[in-house]
Parts: C-alpha cells; structure tokens; sequence
C-alpha cells in the first residue's frame, strides 16, 4: 500500500513533489520489512521508477521563491520551490535589503539540510514591526546548476516576540559536541569564530562541570553558521561545535545551559537575540557511545579530475582525518603533502564526517587506470580508534576526454555577468581576462576597458569550480541592451581544453539615466541621454517644458514636434517658427518621467535656463573608442565608424582611407556610419591596407543633430574582418593578375638558380613563415606531377604575397603552365593579428582547391637556356686553359700565369652568364701573351753570352 501510494502521488506543482518525497519515506520503510528477496526487488524498482518520474519533473519545473519572512530582527528566512546550488544560495550578493546589495560583511547566508532553505543573518538590526523590502536575485542557481531561480521581491514586517532556545544537541563520537540555536545569538567581544566558541564554552556544563574544565580545544572548536560584525566585536551564532581534546564518558550525560545575558550595566550580552531576549537555563540529556573497533573504509572513488574520495563507515576525527600526510598514492613512499593539494579546502570531511575529501593541484598525480590510496594508521575516527595499519584501496579512475562546454552566460546585476560551465573547469583559466572577449551591442569590444576582474561564484581563490563571475568596474556598469561574450582556451581539470564558444545576453540595467546635455539653435533645442532610452516616453510632450520669456514654465506648443534619433539617445524638439526668438525659450526642463530602455525613470528633472535662451553646445561628437571596422560585402568593402552621440552629417570628400581612398557612399543609421567602397580600386586599396587600415577624418567632417562637429583625428581599424582571399583575377582560364611591375601580381620568376613562385592575396597576411610550407601544391601540366619545394628555404611573405621556392629549376624545363591548388586540410594562412588580437584565416574556395592556371613565361626556359649556354662557355674555358702546357714555358713566367688562372677560374665558377666568363677568358688570353717559352729563354740566353764576350 504504501508503494501505491507513492506511485500514486501527484508532483505538478513543488508542494505536491514535496508531499510526494515525504510518502517515499514510508514506501522505503514498508519495503525494508519485506522478506521476500523477489517481491523486495520489485518493490524497490516501483520505488525507483517514481524516483526518475519526480527527478524529471523536477527538471522541468521552474526554479522561484516559495515564500520570504523574517523570523525576528536580524534573519530572514528564504523557501525555494526546490533544491538549490550551495554556493549560490550561499552567496549573499544574490540578495538585497532595503534596496542595499549585501555584501560580505553585511550578513551570513546559510542553506538548510533541506537543500531549498535558506537563512540569511543580518548586520543591520531592525526594529519591532519595521516594513523592508527583501529582493532575491536570479544568480541563485537550480541544485544542478542548470537553471536560474527567477528574481523576486517581496516586503517582509520584522518582529520577534519569542526567547531563543538551544534547539539540538548532536555528539559526533566521543571527543565533539554541536549545539544549535533556534535563531542567532549574540557573543559580545570577539574577533572570529574560535572566540565566540571560547566565549560560548563558559555557559555550557557537561555533568555539573564547565566543559572549559573538560579538555576543550580551543583551536579545533568554533561557531559555525556565524555572521562576525567586526567593527561591533559581535558574533551572531547559529551553531557551535565544541571539540575536546580527550574522549568524553560514554554513556549518558547531561549539558546544561546557563542563563544568557542581555549586555546591560557593563556587562558583555551573550546568548541574547537581537530584540533582547536571552536564552533561559535548561538541560539536555546526551549518550556518548562507547565504540573500540577501527574505522573501515567502505569505499574510494577517484578521477583524472584530482579528486579523490574515501568514504569511511563512521564519522572521523577532524584532527587527523584531515591531514594530508597521513596519505600516500600509488604506492610511493612519500606521504602527500600541502603542496600536492589545492588552497583552500585540499583536504575536508563531508557528509557528516564520514568522508574524507582530497583535491590535488596537479590532477596528474591520478593516473588513468588503476590506483592506490595509503591510509596511515595515524587516521583515527570520532571514538579515537585507529585505522588499521597498511591499510590500502585501489580504485579505478577513467580518463575525461570531454572537452569542457560553456552552459550558461547571463548578467546577474548591473555589475556581474555568470558564466556556468558544466564541469569544474581550472580556476586559473577561467579568472585570466585574457581568455573572455566583451562586446557591446555596437560590436565593440569593451572587454579591456570595462572588465575588472573574473572570480569564483563561491568566492574562494584558487579552487577549480564551474561557476565564475565577470565583474565589471564601478563605472562601467552592463547597461545596455544586448551583449557578446567569447570565451576560449579553457581547461577542465583534466586538461581538456574547451572549444572557442560565443553567448549573447542582456544587460542588466538597474541605473537610472541621465542628460548629457540640452543645446538650442534658434527654434530647435537638442536634448542627448547617457544611455538608449525608451523611444515611446521620449516622444511624449508631457515629459518635456520648456521656460517663456516672463520665466514661466509652460507645456510645449500643441504644435511642436519631437523626433528621436535611431541611436535612441538623442531627441530634437522643434518648435514653431514664432519661438525663433532668442528669449521666447529663456529654459527647458526633461521630466523625471523619461526612461531608458530597461525602464528606469531619471532621478530627478533636469533643467537648464539662460535670460537669452543659449543654453551652451553639447559636446563635439567623437568616435567612439575601438569602434571602427573592416568588413566585405559581396564584392564591395565597408567600413563602420560608431559615433558617441547620432550623425546627422557626414562630409565622405574629407574622410579618407589607405592613404587617399574616397568612399563612394555613405549610410548614416543613428551614431553609426558606414562607408562603402565599390568593386575596384578603392575597395582593394582598403582591403590590402588590412590591419594597418587607418581613415584620416578631418575638421568639421562629422556633424551631429545639434551642430556639434568632429575635431580631426586618425583612427586605426580596431576590428579587421576581412579574411584572405586569393586574387588570381582569371582571364580566359589563367590567372589574370600577372604584371611583374606590381608588387602583388602572380609570377614564376628566377633567383639565383633557383625558380620561385609567388602567389598574391587581396589583404595583408601574417608572417608565418614555413607553418605556410604546405598550405598549397604546385603541379606541372606537363607531367601532372607535383613540383617539390625546397624545405630548407621558408616561404617569404610581403605584404599579401607569398613566395615559395622550387627544390629543382630543372624539374620546371619545358613546363609551360603550373596549377596552384590550396590544400584545405593543410591551411594556415591568416592575416595579421588586429588591435582587438584576432587574426582572420584564409579559408579556400573549391576553385582554390581545385587549382588556379599560372603561366610560366619564358623565365626559366630562358634560364635554363642560358645555363647551358654558360655551361658551354665554361667548358670552352677550361679547354683553353688545358692547351697551356707548364713544361713549355718558364717557371717564372708559369707561376705568374697560373695566379690570373686561378684568379679568373674561381670568378668562371662563380659566373652565371656567357659574358662574365668570357671576359675571363679574355684575362687569362692576356697573360698567356706573357708566358716565355723555355726555347726562347735559351735563345735569349746564348744572344746575351755571346754579346758579353
């Protein structure tokens, strides 16, 4: 029956899942009695089944607050309508009172064991019957993090008519007990929790005698639950847990309460609530069990995440449970050591003590596969029972090979965007601001300029969790209506890197607008808002009045007009022509009734007034800060300007791009302006200047709805989004874009003796050198084979070319056509990194796979041709040179013919043309006109022997 029962529960709505949940119990409870082993597992799988059924309709139900009241002065009790994430419920930024966000120092948080209860501490007292507006924000998260618990506001009266009360009293083992309170009490003259314990300890006795006097450990107790108001000294406490540093007495004992105190005529309060009342003597009874056996480890699990847990079958001794040295892995005989585990909460007891939980810093140490965690026999449970000594467990742990994904991104409140992913990923990526890439609804990126700092959602340093927060600076607030986040490189703990991922949100605008400022030019008076407003309340004539000439403060004409700007934050009232007077507006006035576009009212009017009706200049329109872009369309080229107020004017023949390019139109829509460069040179003039494009506006060139002018100024592309593109210009089946004049045509050419190849893009590339190697394959129609690179040589990029270098000239002989394919499983090219750090890459078309027809020319041929031609000369060369025989000539002469040789024969080894070695030649015919024949030398001899005689 009570099976059926609990089968048989409704669970639409979360009073009935509840209700639901309380009927499992007796379910369990009938079945456990149950002793037939078959009928038993077919009432526990009955059991089961529903459990899925009210899991998924608990899935599906909305995450929002049940109710909100306040249980006295200073606590406010929170009911969700299921269970939440700790963490989230926990952190009190996730609430407001009186309209103040709670920080901190300004309350406790704590979810109860029900898991959708929570109980908020206060600082800030407040009195009998006070009416204040409690606010639970949407960063509160569903117990799978999954979803947002829907924002709620509600005013709760605060009022405590009711004494506190120890409420329980728990022993964990026999060396700690835990005391709760039915609502916080106060401890006077502490500075944190282990005071407030101490301070407690006095008013507690255990069986007539101060627990003081037992073996307290003053180190290892503490309040727990507990707001600390440090300028105050005060404690509010909502549970302490008193520590002994010996066992207790097993069997039954008594602990007595003594009378609290309201802090009056000197006195310290203490056990005192809020409202003053004091917690009255009583008695409770506890039995401290007398346990001899050692602690068993009932199970250990453990991942390539770095977290290992050792479930035990009692609570354990928090002393020795948690530390670290007490542990070894994998069979090493070095214990673990502070340094192995993460900062905070490395090593920590869960579920009531009975399991030990260790996170390692480096998740490595935890090898796929098999493993093996030591336990010393220092490890004692509760009872002070020592774990068996050499007690070992091996445990599995399967590789993560799941990439880490980004769940959710929303902004919280105006000052914090969530991003929730779904893993732990490592808190050193996920807090590097290097990784996130913040947009506004313009497109420009504000991440730099208005990001303060990304931290955990829990508020702990250096703990690898799945909830960060993105804080914004105090001035630069999520206002706006719509936002990009992208967010890239981050690792799970097992080093799974994430894929790049982009979200779009709302702002969260809780930031009441304001006026720039109000200019007037004759009959026209100009007003412009700090933010987007909403276009209908700026429309409305009751929102605006304007001063007459006796100072009277009047409705606009029936007749006046009021037009708003598409950028939504500029308006222009145009009265009739009978107001063009000077002093008929002496003033205007915006009512506080104007709203922006998430429906905040001005705080108050806004008014200007002059005797003569100038009411000054609104600021000289600018560009806005990393606003400007580089874009295709089609085959044309725009480049977006955004401006920091609306457009009304815009001058092109002063605005000019990549040196002196001219746009051929202009589109003006509110404060952007885009300008369009038509198919042709001024399009490929911008498109090359890629990352280093700048636009040179001048004086005057820019005007806004008021007059107000641009001062000049040069701006650099913040965001280039032209991607290469090859420009083989094809004419009649070949590349078409060959002229050697120019520095981005295709061309086969000839250095040194090596044949090169240079292939052109429509924008400035990256230099990457050889990562460009084998972006791309080089046939010969000839052979249809592949044309070999030379591997030792990196391509060369200039500008937006890149020049590869053949292995062999002569694989290229009589080659009159190479095919250029792109390999698209290969590719690399990218342009330069933009001022926003991104990089644009080259993504081939099929026509870029397919191939591009270059004609060779007659370069290597001629090369080739005149290689040969040089071969000839060389061998002619050295033929001649051979005819030279040192045994006809004189040693004298051989030896200063044989120095031109050598000379003339290095530069002939050297040569590349026909001329250089004959030319040579013709050096070593001179000095062979000066050799002397031995024969000569003996004529010339005897003719000067005989003329001596």
């Amino acid at each position: 029956k009570a099976v059926k029962a609990y089968e048989d529960a409704k669970i639409g709505t979360s009073e009935e899942i509840a209700a639901a949940k309380a009927l499992r119990e007796d379910a369990v409870k009938a079945v456990d009695n149950v002793k037939d082993a078959t009928k038993k597992s077919a009432f526990e799988a009955r059991i089961a089944a529903k459990d899925k059924v009210i899991k998924d309709a608990e899935a599906k139900m909305e995450v929002s607050v049940e109710s909100v009241e306040a249980t006295n002065l200073n606590q406010v009790k929170v009911v969700f309508t299921q269970k939440v994430d700790e963490d989230a419920a926990e952190d009190v930024t996730n609430y407001e009172v009186d309209g103040k966000k709670l920080a901190k120092d300004d309350a406790k948080a704590v979810l109860q064991d029900d898991g959708r209860t929570a109980i908020l501490t206060l600082a800030d007292v407040q009195n009998q019957y006070d009416e204040v507006t409690i606010k639970v924000k949407k960063g509160v998260l569903s117990e799978d993090k999954t979803k947002n618990v829907k924002e709620y506001e509600k005013d709760v009266v605060f009022k405590d008519l009711d004494a506190p009360q120890v409420s329980k009293v728990s022993v964990k083992g026999n060396n700690k007990i835990v005391v709760e309170f039915s609502e916080a009490v106060i401890v006077d003259g502490v500075e944190d929790e282990k005071d407030a314990a101490e301070q407690l300890a006095d008013k507690f006795e255990l069986n007539g005698q101060s627990i003081q006097s037992l073996g307290y450990d003053k180190n290892k107790s503490e309040a727990k639950d507990t707001l600390i108001v440090k300028d105050d000294k005060r404690a509010y406490v909502n549970k302490v847990e008193f520590y002994f540093s010996s066992a207790l007495d097993s069997g039954k004992n008594e602990l007595k309460v003594l009378d609290g105190e309201k802090g009056e005529k000197g006195k310290k309060a203490i056990l005192c609530d809020a409202a003053g009342f004091t917690v009255k003597e009583a008695k409770f009874d506890i039995n401290i069990d007398k346990v001899t056996s050692s602690p068993k480890v009932k199970s250990v699990k453990g991942g390539t995440d770095g977290k290992i847990y050792i479930d035990f079958d009692r609570a354990m001794d928090t002393e020795t449970a948690k530390e670290i040295k007490n542990y070894k892995l994998n069979n090493t005989d070095k214990a673990l050591t502070e340094d192995d585990i993460v900062e905070n909460d490395g090593i920590e007891l869960k579920n009531d003590d009975t399991q030990v939980k260790i996170t390692l810093k480096n998740s490595s140490l935890i090898k796929t596969g098999a493993n093996t965690i030591e336990i010393t026999d220092k490890v004692k449970d509760a009872y002070g029972n020592k774990v068996d000594k050499d007690t070992r467990i091996s445990f599995k742990a399967e590789k993560d090979e799941e990439k880490p994904e980004v769940a959710l991104v929303e902004a919280i409140d105006a000052e914090t965007i969530r991003v929730r992913f779904n893993e732990d990923v490592k808190y050193s990526h996920a807090t590097n601001k290097a990784n996130y890439e913040l947009r506004d609804s313009d497109g420009i990126r504000i991440d730099e300029t208005d990001i303060d700092k990304i931290e955990a959602a829990n508020g702990l340093k250096d703990d690898d969790t799945d909830v960060y927060d993105i804080k914004m600076k105090k001035d630069k607030k999520l206002t706006g209506d719509k936002y990009t986040l992208k967010i890239k490189n981050i690792a799970d703990t097992s080093d799974n890197v994430m894929e790049d991922y982009e979200a779009k949100f709302d702002g969260e605008d809780d930031e009441a607008p304001t006026v720039k400022g109000i200019s007037r030019t004759e009959k026209k008076v100009f007003v412009r808002f700090s933010e987007k407003m909403d276009r209908a309340s700026l429309r409305k004539t009751e929102n605006y009045r304007f001063i007459d000439e006796e100072g009277k403060v009047k409705e606009l004409p029936s007749k006046a007009t009021i037009t708003v700007a598409s950028d939504n934050k500029t308006v222009t009232i145009e009265f009739p022509d009978a107001y063009e007077k000077a002093n008929k507006i002496t003033g205007f006035i915006v009512k506080s009734d104007v709203k922006d576009v998430a429906g905040n009212k001005m705080e108050a009017d806004y008014r200007v007034d002059h005797k003569d009706g100038d009411f000054g200049t609104l600021d000289n329109i600018s560009v806005k800060e990393n606003s400007m872009k580089v874009r295709r369309s089609g085959d044309d080229v725009e480049v977006e300007l955004v401006f920091d107020a609306a457009v009304d004017t815009v001058n092109k023949d002063k605005i000019t791009f990549a040196g002196d390019e001219k746009a051929n139109s202009v589109r003006i829509n509110g404060d952007k302006v885009t300008f369009k460069f038509n198919d042709g040179k001024g399009a490929d003039a911008v498109k090359k200047a890629g990352t280093g494009l700048k636009a040179e506006i001048q004086a005057d060139s820019v005007k806004g709805k008021a007059g107000e002018a641009i001062a000049a100024k040069d701006v650099q592309v913040y965001d280039n989004l032209i991607a290469p593109e090859l420009n083989p210009d094809e004419k009649d089946g070949y590349v078409g874009n060959t002229d050697k004049d120019k520095a981005d045509s295709w061309k086969v050419a000839v250095k040194e003796d090596k044949a090169t190849i240079t292939i052109s893009f429509d924008t400035q590339i990256a230099d990457l050198g050889k990562a460009y190697a084998d972006d791309f394959k080089f046939m010969a129609d000839n052979t249809g084979n592949e044309l070999n690179l030379d591997d030792k040589i990196a391509p060369v990029v200039e500008d937006n070319t890149i020049t590869y270098t053949f292995k062999d000239i002569n694989e290229l002989k009589d080659v009159k056509t190479i095919t250029i394919k792109a390999d698209k499983d290969n590719v690399d090219v990218r342009t330069e990194k933009d001022l926003a750090n991104n990089d644009q890459k080259y993504k081939p078309t099929n026509d870029d796979i397919n191939g591009w027809k270059l004609k060779v020319g007659t370069a290597i041929d001629d090369a080739l041709k005149a290689k040969e031609e040089v071969a000839k000369a060389k061998k002619a060369f050295n033929d001649k040179v051979a005819e030279y025989q040192k045994e006809a000539y004189t040693d004298a002469s051989w030896a200063e013919f044989q120095k031109v040789v050598v000379a003339q024969t290095e530069i002939v080894n050297k040569a590349t043309t026909v001329d250089a070695v004959t030319a040579a030649q013709d050096e070593v015919a001179k000095a062979a006109e000066k050799l002397e024949t031995k024969e000569a030398a003996e004529k010339q001899a005897a003719i000067e022997t005989a003329n001596q005689k």
